[in-house]
């Protein structure tokens, strides 16, 4: 059987990111993705409002009204072959 892990091509990394917010009280969690990381850096950056995408490791917080916020960024889980193609 060929080695067919030569065909795979990842030309920028995916990885999803997580927000969680608490306001008073109530939690809420979200995710997104996979996505390429640029992409999901960009919108963490714009999450917390700052200018630009978020740098470093993470998790990234920041306030928001009558809370917080935290978003954390994953590295996506390597796609497996579909076993019917």
């Amino acid at each position: 059987m060929a080695d067919d892990s030569q065909l795979t091509l990842d030309v920028e990394p995916h990885a999803v990111l997580e927000i969680r917010e608490q306001r008073g009280g109530e939690r809420t969690e979200l995710r997104v993705g996979p996505l390429p990381e640029p992409a999901l850096r960009a919108l963490a950056g714009l999450l917390l409002n700052r200018h630009g995408p978020a740098e470093g490791p993470g998790p990234w917080r920041g306030a928001v009204a009558g809370g917080s916020r935290e978003v954390t960024l994953h590295a996506a889980s390597p796609a497996r072959p579909d076993p019917g193609a």
